[in-house]
């Protein structure tokens, strides 16, 4: 699998949750992130730059594809720890 396609295959999934955005404008035409990126999509920008520095060309396809699966439920979970931090009760106004 080629670089570009991982990239094509990530966007389809990205554009369900923000439709107006699209991972190919931060990649040049061989799925390489530009350099330097626009300006915006901080997600996206993270999303083709995990993509980029796992891509192993010498890999299967579905060793491409578990290794990306495996660096986005990383970030996943270290989102969900940021998140939990927030949720702390400390930080909740008092209910009367």
């Amino acid at each position: 699998m080629k670089l570009i396609d991982l990239v094509e295959k990530a966007n389809k999934g990205y554009r369900k949750n923000f439709p107006e955005s699209d991972l190919r404008q931060f990649v040049d035409n061989n799925g390489r992130p530009l350099d330097p990126m626009p300006n915006g999509d901080t997600l996206a920008v993270w999303v083709v730059r995990e993509i980029y520095e796992t891509f192993d060309p010498d890999a299967t396809d579905l060793a491409q594809v578990e290794e990306i699966i495996r660096v986005i439920q990383n970030g996943i979970g270290n989102l969900n720890d940021l998140v939990a931090e927030f949720e702390w009760q400390e930080w909740k106004p008092e209910v009367s």
